[in-house]
């Protein structure tokens, strides 16, 4: 992997809560070690090993983690996967929003206890008695470290304390009392809790624009913890603005649902939120967040993006269109309603959500959401004029010769002189991007930038 790929995802939405696991463990231990150091030596006393030596193990504790999931995914989706780059020793890297320098020595050996760990802690979870004995037998075998032990049984804990069932606030009728003024400025970008650098430098990036409000389509890696939602959403938004906050919402995505969506929801208070699905308006716009996260959390069934809407949320949400008045509408949510890239249940649509809402469709301006690592524009498809992707804000995604070609059939991707627009790439991984969303009474200009670049990469006026 390249040296700045410093956060891993994978499909599995278990393999997603052992990863949020291993650092929570990793930063326990690290805390309590410090804590011991400071009073060994405040009594004078024999101190324990020094914190710097055990965070340096323990960070290599968590990149064999992150590791041994990433190799496992790629071979999943039948690619080879590339070697785990580590920086150079000495060198300062950051893993999960924390500085860290792991150390080289001894990676392999703790990716094979992290497999093993964590194939013993499914077992636990969703297996039999005489896995867990087989799996057990050849940890044992290894001699792998006891920090291993920690983590599965944090993540036994987790699915016994979590269950199946996610807090959500059903039946409010979540019209928000933010003020949207009539030339708002609105940041737009998706799938972006990843706390790392690039997450930081693309916020920075907006930051230029003066946004008013902050609009997050979803998923905060791993697993939406509220450590998650601390660190990689609240902290890095204090770290570019301060004083000067925009209004902030993020969506719920299916990662922040992995933690039985406790973290979310957290987070949910902390912004004023209210609930997982909300809307905002002027005299000239209406923009309805939903929630598309609420039924794609589940661990067991590996997780779908065949999402949907609570019953109720739906008549909301067709409710507030069929009385919109003069309003154009905008509908902002984390899962897509199609796609040209990445099957949803099997299909390039999602048929379920769409018959929830597809009567309120025609009088949609615009439908934002993230849930794909990419950007994607798409021409007028299923009565909703413009589906727009943005799940490209900050999570690595490798780049080959062939660019992100659309990948199936029947769903209409925009063209500008011949092709669809290119992200391009840096260093073998698509650039990152975000939309800024201007409003100017009952008109809007939405330009389309990547990483770094001055100059939009598209626009486009309603």
């Amino acid at each position: 992997m390249p040296k700045h790929r410093h956060i891993v995802t994978v499909r599995d939405p278990r393999d997603s809560v052992w990863q949020s696991v291993v650092e929570r463990v990793a930063k326990r231990e690290a805390q309590q070690a410090a804590v011991a150091h400071r009073a060994a030596t405040a009594m004078q006393a024999p101190a324990p090993s020094a914190p710097s030596a055990l965070q340096a193990h323990l960070d290599t504790m968590v990149e064999a983690a992150n590791a041994q999931v990433f190799d496992r995914d790629e071979l999943a989706q039948g690619r080879i996967p590339e070697s785990f780059a580590l920086a150079p020793q000495g060198a300062a890297r950051s893993l999960g929003g924390v500085a860290a320098t792991p150390m080289v020595s001894g990676l392999e050996s703790a990716k094979r206890c992290a497999s093993l760990s964590l194939q013993i802690a499914k077992a636990k979870v969703f297996g039999t008695d005489g896995q867990v004995q087989v799996l057990q037998n050849a940890f044992d075998f290894n001699v792998c470290d006891p920090f291993w032990v920690k983590c599965v049984n944090e993540y036994v804990t987790h699915f016994q304390l979590n269950g199946d069932k996610i807090p959500y606030r059903a039946g409010l009728d979540n019209l928000l009392p933010t003020p949207v003024s009539a030339n708002a400025t609105i940041a737009l970008f998706g799938d972006w809790g990843t706390g790392t650098q690039d997450a930081l430098d693309l916020l920075q990036q907006i930051k230029g624009f003066k946004p008013d409000i902050l609009m997050h389509l979803g998923d905060v890696y791993y697993s939406g913890t509220q450590d998650e939602m601390q660190e990689r959403f609240l902290d890095v938004c204090e770290s570019v603005f301060g004083a000067s906050m925009p209004t902030r919402f993020s969506l719920s995505g299916n990662h922040d649902m992995y933690s039985g969506g406790e973290g979310y929801y957290w987070l949910v208070d902390q912004l004023d939120q209210r609930a997982s699905y909300f809307a905002i308006q002027n005299d000239d716009w209406l923009f309805i967040a939903m929630d598309t996260g609420v039924h794609d959390f589940d661990p067991i069934q590996g997780g779908s993006s065949a999402t949907f809407l609570m019953s109720s949320e739906a008549s909301w949400v067709n409710q507030l269109v069929a009385n919109k008045g003069n309003k154009k509408v905008v509908f902002l949510s984390h899962h897509p309603l199609f796609s040209a890239y990445d099957p949803i249940g099997g299909s390039s649509l999602n048929p379920v959500l769409l018959s929830q809402i597809q009567d309120s469709l025609p009088q949609v301006t615009a439908w934002f959401w993230g849930h794909e690592h990419r950007l994607g524009v798409y021409d007028p498809f299923q009565n909703l004029q413009r589906g727009r992707c943005l799940g490209h804000a900050a999570v690595p995604v490798f780049a080959d010769g062939t660019g992100d070609p659309p990948k199936l059939a029947g769903v209409p991707v925009f063209h500008q002189n011949g092709k669809p627009l290119d992200m391009g790439a840096a260093d073998g991984i698509f650039k990152h991007g975000f939309a800024i969303m201007t409003l100017n009474g009952q008109s809007a200009n939405v330009s389309y930038y990547r990483q770094g670049d001055t100059d939009p990469l598209w626009q486009e006026s309603y």
